[in-house]
């Protein structure tokens, strides 16, 4: 469990940080951190002596989902870092 939890707060950082740098290509950034998740995992396959588990990939969007959810919270109240 807590592999997928490390998962989700790499993701969720991800997406926190690169929504305030990338304020009006918010789809971008989201598609471009699933693209991310996914590739991750599919190179994991690839390799021979990694596991790709679903599971993974499964943190890795909900981290995303909260790195957003932050944002936006944050941003409707003013803390923006700009």
């Amino acid at each position: 469990m807590w592999d997928k939890a490390q998962h989700a707060a790499a993701f969720a950082g991800l997406c926190l940080i690169g929504s305030w740098a990338y304020l009006n290509r918010s789809y971008s950034l989201l598609l471009g951190l699933l693209l991310l998740g996914g590739a991750i995992e599919i190179a994991q396959f690839a390799t021979g002596w990694r596991n790709m588990e679903f599971g993974d990939f499964v943190a890795n969007s909900v981290g995303i989902m909260i790195g957003r959810i932050t944002f936006y919270i944050l941003h409707k109240r003013g803390l923006d870092p700009n």
